[in-house]
């Protein structure tokens, strides 16, 4: 599938961040950056390290004897994969000190930059994988029999028709946890299918295990749907060589996770989070929970993957290929990822682009696209909902999603001024009520904001241009990452940093043509 691979790296190439757009990605490169420098988990050594420690963002104490180190409360896997990107990041730094040195001048979030490069190629890890994901949704499909037209379409719409694209482009750990399930799910497949035709399974059913380690490693929240993929592998996978096989890896990376939390927290099964998951982190009522990830206008499964709705038209390929016992662990899964979330008050998954926290289950939900394809009545529907899909999330991918929230946080306090509230508590509160004003909806309002922002206006809407309430006064841009397009790494460069051209939108075109050259290469 590497025509769906280089195209839709092309695609999130021309449109990823680059620098995190959020302070849990910085947090996560930061762990990263240490890893690499100082050979230790702790934070420390760098601009942007200080200020999360001081601001006490998304890290946590040491245990006994390192008290005075802080850690990140992020999985240690996000930071291990990072470490190739962040090695080429230095070769890059090395080979262009003049724009590494340029960058150093400029400071985001009230914090001086460091590390230009570095955090550039850390944040294309993820429109590399969320383009690895969308090829494993198509050879999934194919695996299971659908037609290669419509596994490859499953594939590329995946990665353009749901919020997948702007998770793609963003910098957040959901995408390499998805991309680890995604992968566990295609290997347990293989693996099924060498064993059916009497052949050896070792090795994907070692790729399996890791991947399914890999992913709890990179996100514990996606423990239990790992769980769920484990147990189905062991049903599927009945040979003794390739349960082994499965196993194995799965206990070295539990291993990891015992001795990194012990080595950084004191205990085994301290991740940092600590007191952060509490009595009341599971504590939201279920029905609203679920109402909002598939209804609320601005985070809506239905708004933004409409298409994973057709997720029940892969359960017959699925049953035939690894057997009903199997698929229903693959069903449970599902559950997994979605039934912890609609628990929590944090459902909309603060300030980021669609029901981030459903990520894990769209590339498995997804692999119905392509039978819905293959049926009549089914293909016209499923052409309607991809439709749908394209016209919600082609927005997010041009325009900075934290741009938007933003502005509608500063349009929301006109709206809602909640006299007598805490600042804090008040501001919560309104991005609660956000997710479900229709008049905030992100899809119109990033559409709306990408119309503004291409006429070249000299300034920024107002709240009542933007969303129709919020006042008359233009609303106010406070970083400069958020002015104009300078959210793209590659417009960035250009009017930030010096670069002449743009080399990376050369390099997003030589990807997207050249996968498109394969995928018409393969279809003839």
């Amino acid at each position: 599938m590497l025509g769906v691979f280089l195209l839709l790296l092309g695609l999130y190439t021309a449109c990823f961040v680059g620098l995190p757009d959020n302070p849990d990605a910085e947090v996560e490169f930061q762990t990263a950056s240490s890893l690499w420098r100082r050979q230790t988990f702790a934070l420390g050594g760098t601009n942007e390290a200080e200020a999360l420690i001081a601001a006490d963002f998304g890290i946590a104490p040491g245990g006994a004897g390192r008290e005075h180190e802080r850690f990140s409360w992020f999985g240690v896997g996000q930071a291990f994969v990072a470490l190739p990107f962040y090695g080429l990041g230095r070769g890059l730094a090395a080979t262009f000190p003049e724009v590494q040195l340029a960058a150093a001048s400029l400071n985001d979030y009230s914090v001086r930059r460091s590390e230009y490069f570095e955090h550039l190629a850390v944040g294309w890890r993820n429109a590399l994988l969320g383009a690895w994901t969308g090829a494993l949704v198509a050879a999934l499909a194919l695996r299971l029999c659908a037609s290669r037209g419509a596994a490859l379409l499953a594939g590329i719409s995946y990665g353009l028709c749901s919020f997948a694209l702007a998770q793609a482009r963003s910098t957040l750990s959901d995408v390499q946890a998805t991309f680890f399930i995604a992968l566990a799910l295609h290997q347990l497949v293989v693996a099924r299918g060498r064993i059916a035709s009497g052949e050896r399974a070792l090795a994907p059913a070692l790729v399996c295990g890791l991947a399914l380690g890999m992913a709890v490693l990179t996100r514990v929240a996606v423990a239990p749907a790992v769980a769920c993929l484990g147990l189905a592998a062991l049903v599927a996978l009945r040979t003794a060589g390739a349960r082994t096989a499965l196993i194995a890896p799965v206990l070295a990376c539990a291993a990891v996770f015992a001795w990194t939390n012990h080595a950084r927290f004191g205990h085994w099964l301290e991740t940092g989070y600590g007191a952060g998951v509490g009595a009341g982190f599971f504590s939201y009522p279920p029905y609203l929970g679920l109402a909002g990830l598939l209804v609320a206008p601005s985070k809506g499964l239905l708004w933004l993957a409409p298409a994973a709705l057709l997720a029940p038209f892969a359960w017959r390929p699925l049953v035939l290929c690894i057997g009903k016992p199997a698929a229903v662990g693959v069903a449970l899964a599902l559950l997994a990822v979605l039934a912890p979330v609609c628990l929590m008050p944090g459902w909309h998954a603060a300030w980021t682009y669609g029901p981030r926290y459903l990520l894990p289950l769209l590339p498995l939900a997804w692999l119905g696209v392509a039978f819905a394809l293959e049926r009549a009545r089914a293909g016209k529907l499923a052409g309607v909902l991809l439709a749908v899909g394209l016209a919600t999330n082609l927005p997010a991918a041009l325009v900075d999603t934290m741009t938007h929230h933003d502005f509608a946080l500063q349009s929301a306090r006109v709206l809602w001024p909640l006299p007598g509230w805490d600042e804090r508590e008040a501001d919560e509160q309104r991005f609660l009520n956000l997710q479900w004003e229709p008049r905030y909806a992100a899809p119109l309002a990033h559409a709306k904001l990408f119309a503004w922002r291409i006429r070249g206006q000299e300034r920024e809407p107002s709240g009542d241009e933007l969303y129709g309430v919020g006042g008359s006064e233009p609303l106010v841009v406070h970083h400069e990452r958020d002015r104009g397009f300078r959210h793209l790494a590659w417009v960035s460069q250009r009017e930030q940093l010096g670069v002449r051209g743009a080399p990376v939108l050369w390099l997003a075109g030589l990807l997207a043509v050249v996968g498109a050259w394969f995928l018409r290469r393969t279809q003839s």
